[in-house]
């Protein structure tokens, strides 16, 4: 499940590096995956021939956002590739303060890394809203 809050540190971390207006919000995967998919990712841009993708995800009471994120980022990865001819990265956005020892939680940080996907605390947002300006600037 989609945690708002950090999809609003997002915001302001890509807002502050003044990129906000360069980046795609709340695309649908259904155009890469399958028709009816109804995941959305909350940022994406595209330097350099890789869609790189970051996605707000809550590993608080619900693991179902996780599961279903690393279910459809394989055939998203395929999808991408075939119509935009381009790579994929996703980066993951979770709470700076996991508690890496619930079995939970690591759980779903093992998902996420089996499947290819980063994981970025928030935290780190600013680096990598950073990161993606100079790629777009490039």
């Amino acid at each position: 499940m989609l945690d708002r809050d950090d999809l609003h540190k997002i915001q302001n971390a890509y807002e502050s590096a003044g990129i906000w207006g360069m980046v795609f919000k709340n695309v649908p995967v259904a155009e890469h995956t399958y028709s009816g998919d109804p995941m959305k990712i909350d940022v994406s841009y595209r330097p350099n021939g890789i869609v790189k993708m970051l996605q707000a995800v809550s590993l608080d009471a619900n693991l179902d956002g996780v599961k279903a994120l690393s279910f459809s980022f394989p055939q998203l990865v395929t999808g991408i590739s075939k119509k935009e001819v381009a790579g994929a990265e996703l980066t993951a956005i979770v709470d700076d303060n996991l508690d890496r020892n619930d079995p939970e939680i690591d759980f779903a940080l093992g998902i996420l890394a089996r499947t290819g996907i980063t994981v970025a605390a928030t935290a780190e947002l600013p680096a990598l809203a950073e990161k993606a300006r100079v790629e777009l600037m490039a």
